[in-house]
């Protein structure tokens, strides 16, 4: 099961959507994650989505406010990685702890994208949820899109 399709099952379960919006549009890459794509169609709120979601999967939240973002930007971590892993699954690697690498996922169903963080950190990866927007908005500011790279 694809993660896109893995989130919408967790948001069932929660009692946040039925079956019926499953639609194609969720599975397309090119839109955003289930929990934005939907609470921007007012299905349900995006901070509701999260707190259900995070207490379902036992996984932290995490806001991007000016002590987090300080953090993040005294760590080297998010350097260390292909942006085009980060933007295309919308993560981001934020700081070592204990023997962990803390990263923000904006769908935390994607298991594949965190196994190749591992890989890629030699580490373990703690999974903390975090808005896509927030996730973005951070990378836009440290890796702009460059189209040249991305066709």
């Amino acid at each position: 099961m694809n993660p896109r399709e893995n989130l919408f099952k967790q948001l069932l379960k929660v009692g946040l959507v039925d079956p019926s919006q499953n639609d194609q549009t969720l599975l397309d890459p090119c839109r955003p994650d289930p929990i934005r794509y939907l609470s921007s169609k007012g299905i349900f709120a995006e901070n509701k989505a999260l707190e259900l979601i995070s207490k379902r999967l036992a996984l932290d939240i995490i806001s991007f406010d000016p002590s987090v973002t300080e953090r993040i930007e005294e760590s080297s971590l998010f350097k260390a990685v292909d942006p085009k892993i980060l933007w295309s699954n919308k993560v981001l690697p934020l700081w070592e702890e204990n023997s962990s690498i803390v990263v923000a996922f904006a769908n935390p169903c994607n298991l594949e994208v965190k196994q190749t963080l591992e890989f890629s950190f030699s580490r373990t990866v703690k999974q903390y949820l975090a808005k896509e927007d927030e996730i973005l908005s951070f990378l836009s500011t440290y890796y702009p899109i460059d189209t040249d790279s991305y066709d």
